[in-house]
């Protein structure tokens, strides 16, 4: 589960998409997880790197920044 809050304009590059985009993104994500081992994680991811989880997530749901 994610919990987000304070979507914002976020200027964003991709290395399957030439350009620059902006892209809306929220400067707060709060991330529950599993890793490869069954170990349970919570994280709390901010500005930069919060936007960047958010599109490793787009891109996992097939979704491209040119979307």
């Amino acid at each position: 589960p994610i919990q987000q809050k304070w979507l914002v304009p976020f200027i964003a590059r991709c290395f399957s998409v030439p350009g620059t985009f902006f892209m809306p993104r929220y400067l707060w994500m709060h991330v529950r997880y599993s890793d490869l081992e069954g170990g349970e994680h919570e994280e709390i991811f901010r500005w930069g790197k919060a936007a960047v989880l958010q599109q490793e997530v787009d891109h996992l749901n097939g979704i491209l920044i040119s979307d």
